[in-house]
This record gives structure tokens, C-alpha cells and sequence, in this order.
């Protein structure tokens, strides 16, 4: 008897043992789940001078309730995935359903270019991850559909996610370039291509350019195909909406750059996304741009960075504010 007595209370030990642990884990995840959302929504960023996490609500937009109802249906087939309807609310994931939307995501140690034009999506790389961190937050913004991708660089680091977002999304056209490195994200990259069909390939190269809705999107770089620094054989594309031009930079160090500068005027533009941490970024491509505003993708390379704002342009980086972008309607600019 006393040793029946013994098993049931070990048992009942036991069981409030697990118990107890089960409810611990449970509310460790909700307070991850909870971080992961404030670092998404720019909550929780870093502090530009010493690195440290820090909680800021200057990033997050009030709830705005004069949403306009959108239509998508004069737009065409290619439009179908963006959500004709986005949230009633605006924040930093939302994009507009006309003019041109420039956004830098989340993407772990690379990079992901957001590009939304009059409904038309272009996401340029995608990141370090598996690719589902990027499908969140588009579909945050309330886009369900990618029309075009770019493998801006051929990095594992920045196209992780690529292989992913082709067989989810079945984009109509990938622009890629013929790197010299040619990488475990890089093949996989390929051989999901190889798999879809209808899916267009563009090898990119210097004059090759689509419409992009009302934008022009044009292929400026690289002028040489090989390097001695793989990464300057990213991609540099001019996206023009109205008055608008957007040069995407890609992962360019000072080698490609150093090309670029002979291009002149054709490289002007009133914002500059540089890639790579902003490695891109010499006085000389900066003179040659002359950028209003740089939008920095990666880690940043302070040097860089401080060179550019040495130099007069507004520069921001994804690293310290979290998701952040521009919007035109082809006339004014403004931050996001």
C-alpha cells in the first residue's frame, strides 16, 4: 500500500514537473515571437553609436484609417497576385498600389531589394536565409506575387533565399548574371529555374531593359564580366518612374564602382541603394550620382557610410533602422 501510495505521488511529481517545463517553454517562444516581431516592426533597432539594442516607437506609423480601396483590374494578368485591397492601416511593410515603392527588408546578413511599381513587383537578391522570412513580410505589405526577380550578386550570403521565392512565387522573368563564383545558393538558384516552366531568363548585360509598369528599369553594370573581386560582378540597375530615378547598386565594391564612374551622367540619380554594406560607396561614384538619399542593404561598412554622409547625401541603413524605403508618384519623394 505505502508503496502504491509512493508511485502515484512521484507520478503526480512528474507530471507537475512537465507541466511546469511545458509552460516555461511556451512562454520562452511568445517572448521570442514577441522580439522578432518588434525588431521587424522597428521597435527594437540599434543605437547608431554604440550598437546596442535599444526600444524606439519613432519607427512605427499610427494607425491610419483613410485607406483608399485599390484596383488592380486595368493593370492586367501580371498584376493578379498584389492583394487589390491592401490593410486599412499604414506601416512600415505597406507598399501603394500606383507609383513606385523602394524597400529595403529584413534579410539576415545579405540583402532584399523590394520593388513595387503600379502593382508590378521586382525583388532584387534574397538575403542570407531560406527565403521565408522575405515571403512574411511581403505579404505583410500586402503583395502575394513577384513578377520579376534579380540575383543582384551571386554571394550565398545575399540570393539564399532565392531558390524559394522561385518555386513559390513562380516569377515570369529571372535577370541573373554569369559569375565567376558560382556558389551552393547560386546552383540551387539554377536548378530551380531549370524546373519552372514559362519562366524567362536574362542573362543580364549593359542595355538590356523592361517596363516594369510605368517604371524603366535598365541594366547599367557590370561593363566588365570578370573581376578580381567577385562581388563587383553584381548587378547595377536606374529604375525611372516620372521624375524619379532610383539606382540600385547591387553589391559593388570600389572595383565596380570604379567602372561605373565612366558611365557619367548616365548614372544620376536621386536615390542610391547600395548594397554590400555601401562598399560601393567612393567619393568618385558618389560625384557621379549625386544622390539626394542612400539607402545602405547589409552590414553597413561604416567608412563608407560616414564617407557618404561626409558628402552631403541623407544615408540611412537597414541595419539600424530596420525595414525602411522611398515612395514616388513620379513627381514628389519621400521616405518610408
Amino acid at each position: 500500500m505505502g508503496r502504491g501510495k509512493h508511485s502515484r505521488i512521484e507520478r503526480r511529481r512528474g507530471g507537475c514537473l512537465s507541466g511546469c517545463l511545458t509552460r516555461i517553454l511556451v512562454l520562452l517562444g511568445l517572448a521570442a515571437l514577441l522580439f522578432v516581431g518588434a525588431c521587424m516592426t522597428g521597435v527594437i533597432t540599434n543605437d547608431e553609436q554604440t550598437g546596442e539594442p535599444k526600444i524606439s516607437f519613432s519607427n512605427v506609423h499610427a494607425p491610419d484609417l483613410s485607406g483608399v480601396q485599390l484596383d488592380f483590374s486595368s493593370l492586367g494578368t501580371t498584376a493578379q497576385g498584389v492583394l487589390s485591397h491592401l490593410p486599412s492601416f499604414r506601416y512600415k511593410f505597406g507598399v501603394k498600389g500606383e507609383g513606385l515603392t523602394v524597400k529595403l527588408l529584413h534579410a539576415g546578413d545579405g540583402e532584399c531589394i523590394f520593388v513595387v511599381s503600379d502593382g508590378y513587383v521586382l525583388v532584387g537578391d534574397a538575403g542570407s536565409g531560406s527565403g521565408n522570412w522575405i515571403s512574411l513580410q511581403m505579404l505583410l505589405g500586402g503583395v502575394r506575387h513577384i513578377n520579376a526577380l534579380a540575383a543582384l550578386s551571386s554571394d550565398d550570403t545575399n540570393i539564399g533565399g532565392m531558390k524559394t521565392l522561385l518555386t513559390r512565387y513562380k516569377p515570369q522573368y529571372l535577370l541573373y548574371q554569369d559569375s565567376q563564383v558560382k556558389g551552393k545558393a547560386y546552383n540551387a538558384m539554377v536548378q530551380a529555374a531549370d524546373s519552372l516552366t514559362g519562366l524567362n531568363r536574362l542573362t543580364a548585360r549593359r542595355g538590356l531593359g523592361f517596363q516594369l509598369g510605368r517604371a524603366t528599369v535598365s541594366v547599367l553594370g557590370p561593363l566588365t564580366t570578370y573581376h578580381s573581386d567577385s562581388m563587383d560582378d553584381g548587378l547595377t540597375l536606374r529604375i525611372d518612374y516620372g521624375r524619379t530615378r532610383v539606382l540600385l547598386l547591387g553589391t559593388v565594391h570600389a572595383g565596380g564602382a570604379s567602372d561605373l564612374t565612366r558611365l557619367g551622367s548616365e548614372l544620376t540619380a536621386d536615390v542610391l541603394v547600395a548594397g554590400s554594406g555601401g562598399a560601393g560607396l567612393t567619393n568618385a561614384l558618389l560625384e557621379a550620382v549625386r544622390p539626394r538619399y542612400v539607402l545602405v542593404a547589409g552590414v553597413p561598412d561604416e567608412a563608407a557610410v560616414s564617407r557618404a554622409r561626409t558628402w552631403g547625401a541623407n544615408v540611412m541603413t537597414v541595419h539600424d533602422k530596420g525595414v525602411l524605403g522611398v515612395y514616388t508618384d513620379g513627381e514628389t519623394l519621400t521616405l518610408e
